[in-house]
C-alpha cells in the first residue's frame, strides 16, 4: 500500500510540473548584433525597455515577408542572416 501511495504521489508531482506558463513577447527591440556584422539581435523587453529574461524558447517572427523561427535565450535571439538594407520584423505567434 505504501508503494502504491508513493507511486501515485510521484505521478501527481511530475504531472504538475509539466504545465508551464505561457510566455508572450509584447514588446521587442531590434539591435545590431555585437558579434556579427550586418546581423541583428531581437531583444524581448517590457514597456520600460528592460530585457525580459524569462523569455526562453522558439518564437516565430516574420522578417521581410519570410517566417523565421528564432530561438530566445534570456530574452535575446539572433537573426543569423545578413541584412543589407532595412528589414521588416514582427512577431507572428508563439510556438
Amino acid at each position: 500500500m505504501k508503494k502504491l501511495l508513493l507511486v501515485v504521489s510521484l505521478m501527481l508531482i511530475t504531472g504538475a510540473s509539466v504545465f508551464a506558463d505561457t510566455i508572450t513577447i509584447n514588446h521587442f527591440v531590434v539591435k545590431e548584433n555585437p558579434f556579427a556584422e550586418s546581423e541583428v539581435a531581437i531583444v524581448a523587453t517590457d514597456t520600460a525597455g528592460n530585457i525580459t529574461e524569462n523569455v526562453v524558447g522558439v518564437f516565430a517572427f516574420t522578417v521581410n515577408g519570410f517566417q523565421e523561427q528564432l530561438r530566445f535565450d534570456k530574452g535575446t535571439a539572433f537573426y543569423r542572416h545578413k541584412l543589407e538594407k532595412s528589414a521588416f520584423l514582427c512577431e507572428t505567434y508563439q510556438q
